[in-house]
């Protein structure tokens, strides 16, 4: 939405600034960011459960905060990947409720859509016949049908780069418990 207020002719600030891109944030730059407001705080968190969070956050900020948060509310000075497996469940089991609600939205086709690209994490060829086949997605013509509808609906992430396109579950917590709960 925000690209289309700048990019789109018929938009009110179409073409009235420079357009920015930023990146993830570098992981190791990430890690000791979280490390040291950990331990600003007096408490310690290993190097491999930061690495658990950013791998599984995606190093996308909201989540990674999200879970950083309820971690650091858990109450534990020391902090390995057990206690982060604890917080990722909790988070799940929290946002449950509100992610049965996608279910109800979408028809079966698109759910079963939505589960296929979450357990792949990031798909690049949704028409291809190994991704259609694993998941009984049915036509090449039905995944495009598909993935443009829950584009439309902001449930399916486009990433356009110079090299190739991918396509990814936009919301992090959702695509996890997609994984979990249908495997």
């Amino acid at each position: 939405m925000m690209t289309e207020m700048f990019t789109h002719a018929k938009r009110p600030f179409f073409a009235s600034t420079r357009l920015l891109y930023l990146d993830k944030i570098d992981s190791v730059e990430y890690e000791m960011f979280i490390k040291n407001n950990f331990e600003a705080n007096k408490k310690h968190i290993q190097d491999d459960a930061l690495a658990t969070i950013l791998n599984w956050t995606k190093s996308h900020t909201f989540y990674t905060q999200n879970l950083c948060n309820y971690i650091f509310s858990m109450k534990i000075n020391n902090i390995g990947i057990e206690v982060v497996k604890i917080a990722l469940d909790g988070i799940l089991k929290e946002n449950e409720s509100f992610f049965f609600q996608y279910r109800q939205l979408l028809t079966p086709a698109q759910w079963n859509f939505m589960i296929a690209v979450a357990k792949e994490g990031e798909v690049s060829q949704i028409t291809a016949q190994k991704f259609i086949s694993k998941y009984n997605i049915g036509t090449p013509a039905n995944a495009k049908r598909i993935l443009k509808s829950l584009i439309d609906k902001e449930l399916i992430l486009e990433n356009v780069s110079k090299a190739s396109t991918a396509y990814q579950v936009y919301d992090v917590f959702l695509s996890r418990w997609l994984e979990v709960k249908y495997t």
